[in-house]
């Protein structure tokens, strides 16, 4: 995010305040163009050696890319090392994929709804979960008990034929 009118950009903010005027459309000559989106006196300050060396690095990766013929790049990089003020750097990395674009306003973040009746929804939920599984055990066992009784007798019935086989 660019610093306020008249301050130097931040140090960790820099890198990427620096990208984003590289990547805007220069000015016309003497004046501000239409596609500045930072303040004039910011456009006006200098530039330190790591930020040129960003938005170098920014040109050699797409020097390997191949979206830049070896004059080209010669002449681009000349310009950034050149450069002395962030109004030299504008329009450098413009015409180039992935460079990053000036940011758009940032809309305000939107306020999470208090979520009402949750807690007594889910008591709801878990206490009709309850239910249903109490009573699908107990039909269960009505349905089951029959056959119970049936194994039991069975069970019952073939022990005492084996002990009539013994005999």
């Amino acid at each position: 995010m660019p610093a306020p009118a008249g301050t130097a950009p931040a140090s960790t903010g820099s890198a990427s305040t620096v990208l984003r005027i590289a990547a805007s459309p220069a000015s016309a000559p003497g004046g501000r163009g239409p596609g500045w989106r930072h303040a004039a006196s910011q456009l006006d300050l200098r530039v330190s050696d790591s930020e040129r060396s960003e938005v170098a690095d920014q040109l050699s990766h797409h020097f390997a890319a191949g979206r830049l013929d070896d004059a080209e790049f010669s002449d681009r990089l000349d310009r950034v090392m050149a450069a002395t003020t962030y109004r030299d750097l504008g329009g450098i990395l413009q015409d180039l994929p992935g460079s990053v674009a000036p940011a758009a306003p940032a809309r305000p973040a939107r306020q999470p709804r208090p979520r009402r009746g949750n807690g007594l929804m889910r008591i709801a939920l878990i206490a009709l979960l309850v239910i249903f599984v109490a009573a699908a055990a107990h039909a269960v066992a009505w349905a089951l008990a029959p056959l119970l009784w049936i194994f039991v007798l069975v069970a019952i019935a073939v022990l005492a034929a084996r002990a009539r086989a013994r005999r």
